[in-house]
């Protein structure tokens, strides 16, 4: 394979993510102005942070630039650092953002705190670390720990949770050690890569294993695996404007369901009757399970349209569906 097709592959490659990530980021924004979820707001971010990380690297690499001057070299450098650094601090504060959200555990201080932290640490490693080559690993090895970090509480803070007896399902687990896994071999590659990083500096600027190098294969395969996730999912959602979702379903997603009765705050009483309208009960069926007036079981209904800022039934599914 010639280097002229190798570089027109990774090109087509390159534009390919990038459009991808636009893609995840704009099914997100919909989702959540449908929704109001703030998971949805936190993948919005995440994905076009990561856009825009590789779109300045692509400009970068296919701007054609003629060779420039120390000066200039060293400008470009500085502030090629600093957008570096600040959309990394966005796409450690967006990921841990869409995590806390899953559990339930979303707050301004476990967002911010971690992600301004590895900031000031990646500042304080710039200034006193004078190998470029160290500090670029450094750089990227902290942000992918952090996250596999929060993964692991995240999955860890849901199978002990035992306040409401919630557990991740098969297919959560699954998810979460499939992400984990790509974080770990991302962080590995990284760490082989800038080790041979001498050797891949005399190597042609065309060359297959350069170009594969100079790409994180397994960073950018878990961002194509959650873009694939987040517009599925978005779909699905957004389907809901038009149809309503599936109901009668005794086999409720149990997860989903304590996250949505948590986030709503639904009382015990409240809890059940709200399972009972997901499944498609009639109100009359609901009064005799339960052994209450019809009244009573209105009641409660105008309750959890309240608490779930919706105005009936059809747009509680929604709810139920979005979580």
């Amino acid at each position: 394979m010639s280097a002229a097709t190798v570089s027109l592959l990774f090109f087509i490659y390159t534009l390919l993510l990038m459009l991808t990530c636009a893609l995840g980021s704009s099914v997100s924004l919909c989702s959540y102005l449908v929704t109001h979820g703030k998971a949805h707001l936190a993948f919005t971010v995440l994905f076009a942070a990561y856009l825009i990380e590789q779109g300045v690297a692509f400009s970068w690499s296919y701007s054609g630039f003629p060779d420039l001057s120390y000066e200039t070299e060293v400008i470009i450098g500085a502030a090629l650092l600093l957008i570096e650094l600040a959309i990394s601090t966005v796409i450690v504060a967006s990921a841990l953002w869409a995590v806390l959200e899953h559990v339930g555990r979303a707050s301004r201080s476990l967002v911010f705190a971690p992600s301004l932290a590895l900031a000031a640490l990646q500042v304080i490693g710039l200034m006193a670390i004078k190998d470029q080559t160290t500090y670029q690993w450094l750089f990227y090895a902290a942000r992918t720990i952090l996250l596999i970090a929060a993964l692991v509480w995240s999955f860890l803070r849901g199978k002990d949770n035992d306040v409401n007896e919630t557990r991740h399902p098969s297919n959560q687990r699954r998810i979460c050690w499939i992400i984990v896994a790509l974080l770990v071999a991302t962080l590995c590659m990284d760490s082989v890569i800038f080790a041979v990083s001498d050797r891949l500096a005399g190597l042609p600027q065309d060359s297959l294993i350069r170009h594969v190098c100079e790409r994180n294969l397994f960073e950018n395969t878990l961002v194509i695996f959650l873009a694939i996730r987040v517009v599925m999912r978005g779909s699905s959602i957004l389907a809901l404007r038009f149809k309503e979702p599936p109901t009668g379903s005794s086999d409720l997603d149990e997860l989903r369901f304590e996250r949505f009765a948590e986030r709503c705050r639904l009382t015990p009483t409240e809890r059940t009757v709200a399972m009972h309208l997901i499944e498609g009960k009639k109100i009359n069926a609901i009064a005799a399970e339960l052994v209450v007036a019809e009244g009573t079981v209105k009641t409660h209904m105008s309750h959890i349209y309240k608490k779930a800022r919706c105005a009936n039934r059809k747009e509680l599914l929604q709810r139920f569906w979005e979580c």
